[in-house]
């Protein structure tokens, strides 16, 4: 019986050295997992490693957006005064050149963009005799670009247009914001001639 416990005990501490060392390895490789996590979530963190997530912010008609797949560029705003349903509000229509300057088909759509008139959400609208539209789900060939007005109701005394696009569906950060001045009207008085 001796001979029995002798023998195991030998050959448990055989197996316990080769368990100790294959622990040891386990514990090392868990180490390295942890520091390489941890020093990950602190420059993550600090926004070392982080990507510039700050939108473009363009000031000026004819400047051009440069993204990875994407040149935008706003060259004109127009306004008209809504005489038809109310005196004291205007459509205010900004034409965009997007291009695609990738070496792949690329998509772009108007419904990317959202617009602020003196930082308050408008909502898109058809504007009346200003031209071609800016579509929606427009699939550009490399090389090739669309052009349209994006038109929102604004009121008569509006000083900015602010224009956050997108480039992306699955991208939820605006790449670019577009703030442009719009200039002022002068509304004309309808007089109502006396018969």
């Amino acid at each position: 019986m001796c001979f029995v416990v002798n023998v195991g005990i030998l050959y448990a501490k055989e197996f316990m050295f080769e368990g100790v060392v294959t622990m040891l390895k386990r514990v090392m490789q868990l180490l390295v997992i942890m520091i390489c996590t941890l020093t990950t979530l602190l420059f993550t963190s600090c926004g070392i490693f982080e990507a510039n997530t700050e939108p473009e912010i363009i000031t000026e008609l004819n400047q051009t957006y440069e993204g990875l797949l994407l040149n935008i560029t706003a060259t004109e705003i127009r306004y008209a005064q809504v005489v038809m349903f109310h005196y004291d509000e205007l459509t205010v229509s900004v034409n965009f050149i997007v291009e695609n300057v990738s070496n792949e088909e690329t998509f772009f759509d108007a419904r990317l963009i959202n617009v602020y008139i003196d930082d308050v959400a408008a909502s898109p609208t058809i504007a009346l005799r200003v031209g071609a539209t800016l579509g929606t789900s427009i699939k550009l060939a490399p090389g090739k670009r669309t052009q349209g007005y994006h038109s929102v109701t604004a009121p008569n005394d509006a000083k900015t247009v602010e224009l956050h696009i997108r480039t992306d569906w699955g991208d939820a950060d605006t790449v670019v914001i577009f703030s442009l001045d719009i200039p002022p009207i002068e509304v004309l008085e309808f007089v109502i001639p006396e018969w």
